[in-house]
């Protein structure tokens, strides 16, 4: 598998990815080099827009499925921990001493 410093000389979208029968590992360059390592899916590519700079509106950039997986399933997460910020609570602790 490339390393880091070499994916993020890469295009945007660029990919790099390994396989056992048990692990798949994939590698992907988007704003930053992003590692996933899973014991299911495979490296199959999709589509995804993103804002390119260069040309001023989004642009179409490569992304492995198992990404689009991860991200879909990360969105109740965010979306708990969001309102867990929001309506927090005060937790008193009860002292060591009697």
């Amino acid at each position: 598998m490339k390393a880091v410093t070499s994916m993020k000389k890469e295009m945007r979208g660029s990919y790099d990815y390994q396989s056992t029968d048990d692990v798949l590992l994939i590698r992907w360059n988007d704003n930053a080099v992003v590692t996933i390592a899973s014991n299911f899916g495979y490296a199959v590519e999709g589509k995804v827009p993103r804002w390119s700079q260069a040309e001023k509106k989004k642009v179409p950039v490569t992304r492995p499925t198992l990404f689009q997986v991860y991200n879909h399933g990360m969105g109740g997460v965010e979306q708990t921990h969001q309102q867990v910020a929001c309506y927090r609570t005060r937790v008193r602790h009860a002292s060591g001493g009697g």
